[in-house]
């Protein structure tokens, strides 16, 4: 029997509890959790011999990452916990450029930040562009979560760049898959360390996150890719680079109604004209309503970096545009052709080409969650059962206008305060309801599901980039009904028959009982 003696650990959840309560918790306001011990592998044979000592104990384990999640994934409840901040080594870059092809390699506690800092030490052609708003996040979880962005509506999340993973299994076992290795067969399974049958729900065909990953001809790799750390330990990754463009141009720019807002996002990503080539090719575009602008206007930032917002705004759009020189001017006149039209201008916006209006457009886009999560706070110290209650949610592009006009509808019915801002280029806009007294959270979480149901009647997701977790978990079976949950706790048994990892995440805590 394998010892784990020699594996940096503390053992005690009272000592755990009183030294390292921030193991306990994460950005959801879950609550705090507990663990009877903690450990701190360094490479992925310690985290094998972790895995393999509470699989022939049948101990649960719990994966802490960066714990910026915010649906409670890596709250423990009991068992082992296994924090992977030491593996967070650099592992190398692989460049080929006659072929524009370049893949880093990284291990899974790496956070984000270092991750971008070491790609620009290495290479200068190259960079990574999904873009998490938590550059605190690790990269293990990043792929755990499949976790996106703004950048997203461009380029995508993270399960695009995903070309191999290192994975520990509950039993112990450490798999390296490439892409393009394994696939599924024409019996929809897939051949791994075990039989997998691939579930056979229709997964919504717009960014999500919610369950596992399901095609016909799948890849195995894409399975582990946003399972939330049920399936396995993701221990190191491959992930693949893209070429950098000459420039970006960052704008936020402002509009005298919502609705001429939204359909200026239309109209950016070529809704009323697919056919139609265009100069205009942005790789994000994200929404601010106006009782987003008006709550930064009253308790947002008062830094002088940040500009004053214009008096007659009452919704805001913050894009990105890559550009070379030579087609900088006609980049600039189609945005501005466009603005007009929908009753605004380039001369009227803010931001620009260098950094300096980049870093103040990226304050504003932080300073509303950051203003919201602070009144909650104020707000919390009257009323400790309160939360904010943040929504996650898609929908296909042709319901875009319905699901807004929908969230404005029912918030104003149900006299609740909120905001709605977001990847809007994605149709992902987060509706962050902010409740005053007990009573108005009673009817934001009945306001919730209500959004849920909503949002899948139109073929949309309830989790299009934070995962479900444990937070989110009695949303699934609405998206995928009570068969699409029992596929998807077989091909749990499938990998972690005892049911040991992530405990509570996704669906567990009940479907594997």
């Amino acid at each position: 029997m394998n010892s784990i003696r020699n594996i940096s650990g503390i053992l005690g959840s009272q000592r755990i509890k009183e030294e390292y309560p921030d193991y306990l918790k994460d950005e959801s306001r879950y609550g705090d959790g507990y663990a009877d011990s903690l450990y701190f592998p360094r490479n992925a044979n310690e985290v094998c011999e972790i895995l393999r000592f509470a699989n022939d104990r049948e101990i649960p384990v719990t994966i802490s990452g960066g714990r910026t999640g915010i649906v409670g994934g890596a709250i423990p409840q009991g068992g082992i916990l296994i924090s992977l901040e030491y593996m967070n080594r650099f592992l190398g870059l692989k460049e080929d450029n006659s072929t524009s092809w370049c893949i880093a390699s990284v291990e899974a506690g790496m956070l984000l930040k270092d991750f971008i800092r070491k790609i620009e030490e290495y290479t200068s052609r190259y960079f990574y562009p999904v873009d998490p708003t938590e550059d605190t996040a690790q990269i293990g979880g990043i792929v755990a979560t499949n976790a996106s962005g703004a950048r997203s509506f461009k380029y995508g999340a993270t399960r695009r760049y995903v070309q191999g993973i290192k994975v520990a299994l509950a039993s112990g076992e450490l798999l390296h898959i490439q892409r393009g290795g394994y696939f599924a067969k024409e019996d929809n399974t897939l051949e791994g360390p075990s039989l997998i049958k691939v579930p056979e729900y229709q997964m919504p065909l717009i960014k999500n996150t919610a369950g596992y990953y399901a095609k016909p001809g799948m890849d195995l790799i894409d399975l582990f890719i946003g399972s939330e750390g049920t399936l396995g330990v993701i221990c190191e990754i491959e992930l693949e680079l893209v070429l950098k463009a000459e420039g970006l141009l960052t704008v936020m720019a402002f509009f005298p109604s919502e609705e001429g807002a939204i359909r200026f996002v239309r109209d950016a990503r070529g809704d009323f004209n697919k056919d139609q080539k265009q100069i205009i090719d942005p790789m994000s575009l994200e929404y601010f309503d106006s009782k987003s602008l008006n709550l930064l206007m009253r308790e947002g930032s008062t830094s002088s970096d940040i500009p004053p917002i214009p008096d007659n705004a009452k919704a805001a759009i913050l894009f990105e545009q890559e550009y070379s020189e030579e087609d900088l001017e006609d980049i600039y006149l189609g945005w501005d052709e466009l603005l007009e039209n929908y009753g605004s201008s380039m001369e009227e916006t803010w931001g620009g080409l260098d950094e300096r209006n980049l870093e103040r457009i990226k304050k504003v886009r932080h300073a509303l969650p950051e203003t919201v999560n602070s009144i909650i706070s104020n707000r919390k110290r009257e009323h400790p059962e309160i939360h904010k209650m943040g929504t996650d949610m898609a929908v296909p592009n042709e319901y875009l206008e319905d699901m807004v006009a929908f969230y404005k509808k029912r918030c104003q019915e149900e006299r609740l305060e909120y905001v709605i801002f977001g990847h809007v280029g994605d149709n992902h806009l987060h509706v962050n309801i902010l409740p005053k007294a007990p009573g108005d959270m009673i009817k934001a979480k009945e306001l919730y599901k209500e959004f849920a149901r909503k949002v899948i009647s139109f073929g949309g997701t309830v989790a299009a980039e934070h995962g479900i977790g444990k937070v989110k978990k009695d949303f699934l079976k609405l998206m995928y009904g009570a068969e699409g949950l029992r596929e998807m706790a077989e091909v749990k048994r499938s990998l972690d028959p005892k049911s040991l990892l992530n405990r509570g995440n996704l669906l567990f805590s009940i479907a594997c009982e």
